[in-house]
Formats: C-alpha cells, structure tokens, sequence
C-alpha cells in the first residue's frame, strides 16, 4: 500500500512538473499575442488618429487657400475697381482756367468754336488813355504766369494802358512730331500747325473786337511759340494788323522753321520790338540772330532787337522789360 501511495504521489509530481514545463511557454505564448494585438490595436489606433489629423489638416488647408483664393479675388476685384475710378489728370490749359475762375475776383470769357477761354481785363487807370495791350503767353503758361506777363498786365494800367490777358489754348499733341524721316516729320507739323492757326486766328479776332471797343492804339505782346504763329497769321492778313508787336524770347518748336519764321517777320508790315535774355530758351537765344539778319537784309526799318540780362532763365527783369517797352513805344512816337 505504501508502494502505491508512493507511486500516485510520484506520478502527480510527475504531472504537476510536466504541466509546469509545457504551461509556462503556453502562457508566456499567450501573454505575448495578448501584448501583440494590443500593440497593434494602439498603433491602428494612432493611424487613426493621425489620418484624422491630417484630413483635418487638408480641410484647415483648403479652408486657408479658399479664404486666401477668395481674399486675392477679392483685392484683385478691389484693384480693377479702383483702377476704372482713377481719373486722368486734369489737362494744364482747364487747370489755368480753374485757377483763374477760382483766384481772380473778375474773369471774362469769349467762346472759339465749342472751347471757352478766359480773360483777365484791366482798364486804364490814368485819365490819358493811351491804348490797349493784348497780352498772349506761351503754351502751358498761365495768363498771370511770373515770367513777365502778370507784371506787365497789372503794371501797365497804371501806366494809362488797358490790358487783355488771353489763357491760352493748350499745346498741340504731337507737335512737334517725331516721325523717323525729315518729309514725313515737316508733313505732319505743317498739319497741326495749319489746325491750331485756324483756331488761334479765331480767338485774335474775338478779342481784337473787344481792344477796338477801347481809345487809343493797340499793342500785341506775345511770347515764346505763340510769337512766332501770331507773325505767321500776320503775315498771311489772316488777321488785323496790331499797331505794334512786341516779341519776348520767340522761336518756332520746329527747328526747320526758324528761317521761315525770320523770313516772315522781316516782311511784316509792322513796327516790332524783338526781345530776347541773357539767360533764355536755347531755341531763341539760336534764332535771335537769324531774325536780326534776316530784318537787316529787309531793310526794316522799325524792327529792334534788345538783349536783357537776367539771373533766372526765362525770367524777365521787371522794371528793365518795362524800361525797354515804354523807351521803344516812345521812339515810335506813342
């Protein structure tokens, strides 16, 4: 009995070390697929996580580029908008015109066609009156420009003159031209030119009415490109001849027109009083010379030519403009 009790014990040690020996592996076996399914649950988990990270990051993404697509639509849209308001500059002769109507206290006006311009009159203050001076400047300039017209339309009146100070018409586009041939360049200025003549021989007209109104004699005063298209006029009689001509620093845009231009000046039946400055535009400082030659050879007898220093280019000196004016009116007899 003691046999058999030893062998049942024996055959559960037995048992008990087998079952040992092959359970531990079978469990560790286990605890590793358990630990393994559980890695890869979490890391299916993280790519989850992170796939909706990332799709919410595009939708964030295409959100911003939608926003950023609508935003620059938008500031584009907002550029064109303002690019169609952006008015053009005002052309410089209606600027003039404005500032005369909005500074000066009276303000004439005659009409040329459709085009309205505008005069600055002053009458005579002294009880001899002695005529009236038309006082044309040159493109771009102002009727009460500080070059010399302003002082001679408020000084002279004082001096028993009238004065009617004409704004302008604007320069001519495309004057002078600027085509590649010399024939093609003169074609196309004699065209513009022969436009604004007609339109300038208007404007003369109106207001040589208006100074006839007034005692005593008439003096046109012109300067720069305007003095050389007013002789032009006068010497095909498109106009009235004034009683005198005073030219201040006069020369054709042109440069091809500076001999035709002294050639017309020397054959006008005018006395002409041809001033020029030390400090000048090039272009009439370059045909002084020439006109002078060109009224010598013509034997013009009332043509003078003076030179005035002075310190700013284009700048006349008052009180010596006024000088050389009343001097030259007094030799002539007025």
């Amino acid at each position: 009995m003691s046999k058999s009790v030893y062998s049942s014990s024996f055959i559960i040690i037995l048992l008990s070390v087998a079952f040992i020996i092959i359970g531990l592996p079978l469990f560790a076996y286990a605890q590793d697929e358990q630990q393994a399914m559980s890695e890869k649950a979490m890391a299916e988990k993280n790519m989850q996580d992170k796939s909706m990270e990332s799709n919410m990051e595009k939708g964030m993404d295409k959100n911003m580029d939608k926003e950023m697509m609508m935003s620059d639509t938008d500031a584009e849209s907002k550029e064109m908008m303002d690019a169609n308001n952006i008015r053009f500059p005002v052309a410089v002769d209606q600027q003039h015109q404005s500032d005369l109507k909005h500074y000066q206290e009276q303000v004439d006006s005659i009409l040329v066609g459709t085009e309205e311009i505008s005069l600055l009159n002053e009458a005579s203050q002294s009880a001899n009156s002695k005529g009236t001076v038309i006082l044309l400047p040159d493109w771009q300039l102002s009727a009460t420009n500080a070059k010399s017209m302003e002082f001679l339309r408020t000084k002279l009146p004082e001096l028993g003159w009238a004065t009617i100070a004409i704004q302008p018409f604007a320069m001519p586009s495309g004057y002078p031209s600027s085509a590649l041939t010399a024939s093609q360049r003169q074609q196309e200025n004699q065209t513009v030119v022969s436009d604004y003549l007609d339109r300038l021989s208007m404007m003369l007209e109106k207001v040589m009415e208006q100074a006839r109104q007034n005692p005593g004699i008439i003096l046109l005063i012109s300067e720069g490109t305007h003095a050389a298209l007013l002789t032009d006029l006068l010497h095909q009689q498109r106009n009235e001849l004034p009683n005198a001509l005073i030219l201040m620093s006069s020369y054709q845009l042109d440069n091809s027109q500076q001999q035709h231009f002294a050639e017309q000046l020397a054959q006008l039946d005018v006395a002409t009083l041809d001033l020029v400055l030390a400090q000048d535009h090039p272009l009439a400082t370059q045909s002084a010379d020439l006109r002078k030659r060109f009224a010598n050879t013509e034997l013009k007898l009332d043509y003078r030519q003076q030179h005035l220093f002075n310190i700013s280019t284009s700048y006349y000196p008052e009180q010596d403009l006024l000088k050389a004016i009343l001097g030259w009116l007094k030799v002539n007899g007025w």
